[in-house]
């Protein structure tokens, strides 16, 4: 008799599944974007084990940015001490480091995750500051024009990994690294 509300369990209690098979994908088109136009940010666990400086066993995070109108990723291992993860910091300087090595500078747009390591609206503001001051030296950073002030950055709906294609990399990628 309660089989009639097993959707409702599922929306309550599983939210990727309610996702996956209740609710229609869209389909969105990226060809009318440029290089920079918007990058996609997340981290993700590398399931490789590695040994630690210390002896210990230890698995690497992959702090990985993706080019919405390229796809080139850019990907930052970072190994941490033990009982500790990804920090602001260590997203930060994975940020300026993809920055510094993208031929266009600062993205205009972030799609990023909703994880605790992406809450640093003060650096955004920062980097919009400094592509304002410098008159777009370092890239098109941040164009609110597009999407007004909340267009800079777009933060994900939790449970909806197609909504970024930078989810679907993280497996091509550690499916490459596992052979070296």
């Amino acid at each position: 008799g309660e089989r009639r509300f097993s959707t409702v369990a599922t929306f309550d209690r599983d939210g990727k599944g309610f996702y996956d098979g209740h609710i229609p994908s869209v389909n969105r088109s990226r060809s009318d974007l440029k290089p920079g136009d918007m990058v996609f940010g997340d981290v993700s666990p590398c399931d490789i084990p590695v040994d630690r400086p210390d002896g210990t066993l230890g698995w690497a995070r992959l702090i990985a940015w993706q080019d919405a109108a390229t796809n080139m990723l850019h990907v930052t291992g970072f190994l941490a001490p033990k009982g500790s993860g990804v920090t602001r910091t260590h997203v930060a300087l994975s940020f300026a480091k993809m920055c510094e090595e993208a031929p266009w500078g600062m993205p205009k747009r972030l799609y990023l995750d909703n994880g605790s390591e992406y809450s640093w609206m003060e650096m955004l503001d920062a980097w919009a500051e400094l592509a304002q001051l410098s008159n777009g030296a370092f890239g098109g950073a941040f164009d609110t024009s597009l999407l007004g002030e909340a267009g800079r950055v777009i933060r994900s709906i939790p449970f909806k990994p197609r909504a970024k294609s930078l989810e679907g990399q993280f497996s091509n990628l550690l499916r490459f690294m596992s052979w070296h």
